[in-house]
């Protein structure tokens, strides 16, 4: 089944109508086809809008009931292109869900066009990146971020009223690589002799408490303790149970609130490099400061 960007549908038909048609095109009986009908207008939200004529939908409407006709008939391969453009949040949230669903319950390959980097990063599996028509990147989310992600990226955003001093940023850049968004926000990449043995992190982590945890009179956390499964890596710190930096990057974490300050952080978030990094590297374009 392909559910292309722009519509192909006769728009005059009503949507119970257009998706018993699409059915019964794809070789279902016709009881069959009322049947699995119903079940997606139910499952999608489109049931209110049953009789209505595909013309009189709204964009979202309209591509959700496109999107439920590429359903019927069990199909082994799925073809969308930019599936969750016009749709509100409870639409994406029901469309993945449903593919998902399907492919745990089915042997179904779907293969997705799309701009929406964190769509694909919370749900593909493999990816391939195309320029001007031509491929420059194939593989899992984990290779592609690990060989063309900036790398892990510590997100800073001050107290207001406070600000970086001239000599507080030539500390910050002896770092690593700082970003200034706006006054008040900024980025720093660590330099990589920080990021240690353990690798980078696997999501994104609120650390807004970690100020308490960065005292000058403690280490951020305990080591972590020793089982036969996961034996002690030395000088590892588990900061705010979530997630275990390497030793060389816990210090840049605590030279970075004993530089800046934990009274003048307002937020201070770790995050693993993203596909949105990844996309501007392969596109040769540089990520927004602002």
């Amino acid at each position: 089944s392909y559910v292309p960007q722009h519509s192909n549908a006769p728009t005059h038909l009503r949507v119970e109508e257009f998706l018993i048609t699409s059915g019964l095109l794809r070789g279902l009986a016709r009881k069959v086809a009322r049947s699995a009908t119903q079940d997606l207008l139910a499952l999608s939200g489109l049931a209110p809008l049953a009789g209505r004529p595909l013309h009189s939908l709204s964009i979202g409407e309209e591509r959700l009931a496109r999107f439920c006709a590429a359903l019927l008939g069990t199909p082994r391969l799925l073809l969308l292109d930019d599936p969750t453009a016009g749709f509100d949040l409870r639409q994406r949230q029901w469309l993945w869900g449903m593919l998902h669903e399907m492919q745990h319950s089915s042997d179904l390959t779907v293969i997705v066009a799309t701009p929406q980097m964190d769509e694909i990063d919370a749900h593909a599996t493999r990816l391939a990146f195309l320029r001007d028509g031509q491929l420059v990147a194939l593989g899992d989310l984990g290779q592609l971020k690990d060989r063309y992600g900036k790398g892990p990226r510590m997100d800073l955003r001050l107290s207001p009223g406070a600000t970086l001093t001239a000599t507080t940023r030539t500390k910050l850049e002896a770092l690593g690589d700082l970003v200034e968004r706006d006054p008040s926000s900024y980025l720093l990449y660590p330099k990589p002799d920080a990021l240690g043995t353990l690798g980078r992190p696997s999501a994104s982590i609120p650390v807004t408490t970690m100020a308490q945890a960065l005292k000058k009179s403690s280490r951020p956390a305990k080591m972590k303790s020793a089982t036969p499964s996961r034996p002690v890596v030395e000088d590892s710190w588990l900061l705010d149970r979530q997630v275990t930096l390497p030793g060389s990057l816990g210090r840049t974490v605590e030279e970075i609130f004993t530089v800046i300050g934990p009274q003048n952080i307002a937020e201070f978030w770790f995050a693993p490099p993203t596909l949105t990094d990844v996309y501007l590297h392969l596109t040769g374009q540089e990520a927004p400061h602002a």
